[in-house]
């Protein structure tokens, strides 16, 4: 719930509003709790979730390896990297931020971001296939 999302995620919430020095009325995106961390987070400062991973959502958006869709028409059907053979100028950023608003702090938000842009609130996951 949105009061309980700071005991799970570094989320947009009253610890980035006071050292934002925003006043009332808050920002209507704004988790009404506090998670401690104004900005980003060590990472396993809150509990993994239920498969053992640790900030999946909030923190930092995430870069995956996709070329920016605007749906999933034609996507590949086996979870592998949608890229275009023509690479695009665009890649795709997942889930939210420290700074990111209710909306947006969620596995299934998507954006499509310039591969060339840097910013404080994105990062990436290392990963790697488990052999059976």
């Amino acid at each position: 719930s949105r009061d309980q999302a700071c005991h799970h995620a570094n989320v947009y919430d009253l610890s980035f509003g006071r050292a934002m020095r925003m006043t009332r009325p808050w920002n209507e995106g704004l988790f009404m709790c506090d998670d401690g961390h104004a900005f980003t987070a060590q990472v396993g400062s809150f509990p993994p979730n239920n498969f053992g991973l640790h900030d999946m959502l909030g923190n930092v958006r995430q870069w995956v390896a996709d070329d920016w869709h605007p749906d999933y028409r034609d996507a590949p059907a086996d979870g592998s990297a949608w890229l275009e053979p023509r690479r695009t100028r665009f890649g795709v950023l997942r889930g939210g931020a420290y700074n990111s608003d209710i909306a947006s702090v969620r596995s299934g938000a998507r954006y499509g971001y310039p591969h060339t842009e840097r910013l404080g609130n994105v990062g990436f996951r290392v990963a790697r296939d488990l052999a059976p």
